[in-house]
């Protein structure tokens, strides 16, 4: 229902002989273009400024919108954020806007396929700012991660911000972009293994040698000393001498 209205409005504009200027026309003061893609899932979104050096008034302008592989058309806006009307010709990637008092036209759209995937972790981009040679351009491409980026030629600004690579192209010719991750190498932090291998401790195994004890062989009493036996005698004796000695 948009874009049939759409395309009734632009049609009464051009019956009625409105002004139709090309976006290579006169009264283009500056093109800015921001770029946000990922080029590991392959898709992005643009954002397509145009500034004119006067007032548009009640005009439809037609503008070749940057990069091919455009899937979707988000929105079309003034320098105050008021969504215009506008058809978009898929095969030439032309969009006319009717701009009514208003220096700017901003179109938000979704593209594929910008980058092309040429290795692991390689990609390859060509943009042609050709078409752009009598205006002041400015193309910037905002890419999440960290790239090294190779581009020729090399009249570009190469910078790295909060984890994006951004890319800033400034002259209106034929870019050709290479960007690669390159390999790190983590070096790990080195740590002490403990070995949970059991560790067999030598055990000493005591081999209990009877000791053999010299038993000893108790020998045959022997008797009395001869000594002994005489003192017995005199002691016997005299308690007897004494014996009779009191009884006198």
């Amino acid at each position: 229902m948009r874009y049939a209205l759409s395309t009734l409005i632009l049609l009464l504009l051009i019956v009625n002989g409105l002004a139709m200027p090309d976006i290579h026309g006169e009264g283009i003061d500056k093109i800015s273009v921001y770029i946000a893609y990922d080029p590991y899932e392959n898709i992005g979104i643009i954002e397509y400024n145009v500034t004119f050096d006067t007032i548009l008034n009640n005009t439809i302008i037609d503008i070749e919108l940057f990069a091919d592989n455009i899937t979707l058309i988000i929105n079309v806006t003034d320098e105050n954020g008021d969504i215009l009307s506008y058809t978009y010709n898929m095969e030439n990637h032309t969009i006319s806007v009717l701009a009514n008092q208003t220096r700017m036209i901003s179109i938000t759209y979704m593209v594929t396929n910008l980058f092309d995937e040429i290795g692991p972790g390689l990609f390859s981009a060509l943009l042609d700012l050709t078409m752009y040679s009598d205006i002041d351009t400015t193309v910037e491409i905002a890419l999440p991660g960290t790239y090294n980026v190779s581009i020729e030629p090399e009249n570009a600004t190469i910078k790295y911000v909060n984890g994006l690579t951004d890319i800033i192209l400034y002259q209106p010719t034929l870019y050709v972009i290479t960007i690669w991750v390159s390999p790190t190498t983590t070096i790990p932090t080195p740590t002490t293994t403990v070995s949970t291998t059991p560790t067999t401790t030598p055990t000493t195994t005591q081999t209990s040698t009877p000791t053999t004890t010299p038993s000893t062989t108790p020998k045959p009493e022997e008797g009395a000393p001869i000594w002994l036996i005489v003192l017995i005698v005199l002691v016997v004796i005299i308690a007897i001498v004494a014996v009779i000695v009191k009884k006198k």
